[in-house]
Order: structure tokens, then sequence, then C-alpha cells
């Protein structure tokens, strides 16, 4: 999802992670790239 531009804010509620930290932990351990918060709005 976040290959694709989908938001970190998006996924972390997806995922229901509190915090949006959690979220790129667990995107970061499996890209093996930075994760970075993308400008695009939900519902963009």
């Amino acid at each position: 999802m976040y290959q694709s531009g989908i938001t970190l804010e998006y996924i972390q509620a997806l995922a229901g992670h509190e915090s949006v930290t959690t979220t790129e932990i667990y995107i970061k351990s499996r890209l093996n790239q930075p994760v970075v918060s993308n400008t695009r709005k939900i519902g963009s």
C-alpha cells in the first residue's frame, strides 16, 4: 500500500496502530528503505 502512494496515516488507521511511528516501523522492516510521510490527503 505504501509503495502505491497510500498515506501512512491511512495505513495506520487500517492497521489499528495508535501511532504512525508503529506503522513506519512495520513498513520500514519490510521495505529496507527509508519511510517518509507523503503529502497525499486521505480521500483525494
